[in-house]
């Protein structure tokens, strides 16, 4: 019969949900990525604002530091060297004050601090240097009269009212404050004092009021905001505030050439960052997003992986299906072709009639040990599975077994051989146990040879029951043996010879060994062939 064009079609019916849900799988895994990497530009995009803001303010606290640096020193510096030109320190022949009557005149606690270790100096034009007060050593004095009149042309040139120079020495790094007057303005006055002086000079300007505005800091002190450093030529620190926090927001100036170099540095303390941008600067969204797109990609495998799992189950079930009608159709066949011919007296002898019962009754039971099986495995489906153990002859209920299933060996023209003892004694459900040696005994029929001899061999050992069945079929191949005890598995070489079979079998023999504590596996058999073994404590305690 031809088949039908819906027929013909189902294969791809089939094939087309698969293809379907695997696409849209991979595009969620598409789509998660996608939004991943979106996610992680926008935040990126955004801390670099954030970070962009408040490197901002930070050069804005610096650019506020520098302005008082420089005001402070102006303010400090200016009135003292004023009195020096006053009490003639530019005119040559004029004997220079001294610190004390200086310190005096501005009226200034610095000053009078600083009395014992300043220098007064005059630079004539012709190189020669004058000095009074704290004497300076040979290097400081060598610096002056190389670097200080060169200096002191470039700085007064622009317009500056005042300059300062710094002596680097092996002892103590020192400061010179000067200005230059003269007839040709050119002779070079000023002072000079330990550069840690700077220090006094500026604790008034640093300390009146925060380097960010309060609206912005909530009135935070300035320690607290932000730290800062003054740092002179060489490198070295001549004021700090706190030492400087691990921050990427940090800001420098350097001061104009009139104050020799000095540079001021200002880093924004990170907690701040919640009070300069709304919200906070933006954490990494890296490790939420790597997280969520791990879950996505574990949940896509997943899906994935049942799905495949869900095709190759509903292609053992097909097989199920064809392998199950097949068992259940040939038995049905035989059974009424020989009722029908007992029934219209088609019989010619009593052997005939003898004959036909007996193939009647076998396949009975082949239906009956189907029908049996289907019972187990709907049970197990729903978790209602169970045993119930009591003490019994087991070797008993072997041969009732065995003998139970002559007709389908006899028809398969097998021999049965029992090896057990006339009695032994164990804890078994005798409907499981019956059950456990027909599945075996089909299995080796079915897989053997016809004209074979199985072997059934029962012993107690160890506290344990083992129950074995050799057939002399080609055996089971190792990489096999483990997945023969999977339900509706059956070997490639099988579906290929059109073995009848549902891969039920030793699936449930398996599973009630387990329920009995015990276990069941495949080795070969010593005369050549398969070997099912299966095993489980002997006694209730054990």
């Amino acid at each position: 019969m031809t088949p039908s064009r819906s027929s013909r079609r189902s294969p791809v019916a089939h094939a087309r949900p698969g293809r379907f849900v695997f696409a849209a799988l991979l595009l969620t895994l598409v789509l998660a990525v996608m939004l991943g990497a979106n996610a992680l530009l926008t935040g990126r995009y955004h801390r670099s604002v954030a970070e962009g803001v408040l490197h901002d303010y930070a050069g804005f606290a610096a650019t506020e530091l520098e302005a008082r640096v420089q005001g402070g020193l102006a303010q400090r510096l200016f009135p003292l060297l004023s009195v020096l030109e006053a009490r003639g320190a530019a005119t040559s022949g004029v004997s220079l004050p001294s610190p004390s009557d200086l310190g005096a005149s501005v009226d200034s606690a610095v000053w009078r601090s600083l009395r014992d270790n300043m220098t007064i100096f005059r630079l004539a034009p012709d190189g020669s240097l004058e000095t009074r007060g704290s004497p300076l050593d040979n290097a400081a004095r060598s610096r002056m009269t190389d670097s200080l009149p060169r200096h002191a042309r470039a700085v007064l040139s622009r317009t500056a009212y005042l300059g300062m120079f710094w002596l680097g020495g092996p002892a103590q790094e020192k400061v010179a404050a000067f200005n230059a007057g003269g007839a040709a303005g050119e002779t070079v006055y000023g002072f000079v004092v330990p550069a840690a002086a700077v220090r006094l000079l500026l604790d008034p300007a640093l300390h009146r009021a925060p380097l960010l505005p309060p609206s912005l800091t909530g009135g935070t002190r300035l320690d607290s905001a932000v730290t800062y450093r003054i740092v002179a030529p060489s490198g070295s620190t001549l004021v700090e505030s706190a030492p400087a926090p691990r921050s990427y927001f940090v800001a420098s100036r350097v001061l104009p050439p009139m104050w020799g170099g000095l540079r001021v540095e200002v880093a924004l303390r990170p907690s701040l960052a919640s009070r300069l941008v709304i919200g906070g600067l933006p954490r990494s969204r890296l490790p939420v997003v790597g997280a969520l797109l791990a879950v996505t990609t574990v949940l896509v495998l997943t899906a994935a992986v049942q799905l495949r799992r869900e095709r190759e189950l509903a292609r053992l079930r097909e097989e199920f299906v064809a392998g199950a009608s097949h068992e259940l159709r040939t038995p049905l066949a035989q059974i009424r072709l020989f009722t029908e011919t007992l029934r219209l007296g088609r019989v010619r002898t009593e052997g005939e009639r003898h004959r036909s019962l007996e193939i009647i009754d076998q396949e009975a039971r082949r239906l009956s040990h189907l029908v049996e099986n289907l019972l187990y495995v709907s049970r197990s489906g729903r978790g209602t599975l169970t045993v119930s153990p009591q003490a019994r002859d087991v070797a008993g209920t072997l041969r009732d077994a065995v003998e139970a299933f002559g007709p389908i060996a006899a028809a398969g023209r097998a021999a049965i051989v029992v090896d057990a003892p006339a009695r032994l004694d164990g804890w078994v459900d005798a409907d499981a146990f019956r059950q456990i040696v027909l599945n075996l005994l089909d299995n080796a029929i079915k897989y053997g040879p016809p004209g074979q001899t199985v072997t059934v061999r029962l012993a107690g050992q160890d506290g344990l029951l083992r129950l074995t069945v050799d057939d002399q079929g080609p055996g089971v191949p190792r990489a096999e043996r483990l997945r023969i005890f999977e339900r509706f598995v059956r070997l490639e070489r099988d579906r290929e010879a059109n073995t009848a079979g549902t891969g039920l079998g030793l699936a449930l023999v398996l599973e009630l060994a387990g329920l009995h504590g015990g276990r069941a596996w495949a080795e070969d058999a010593p005369g050549g062939g398969a070997r099912i073994a299966a095993e489980w404590p002997q006694s209730r305690g054990a």
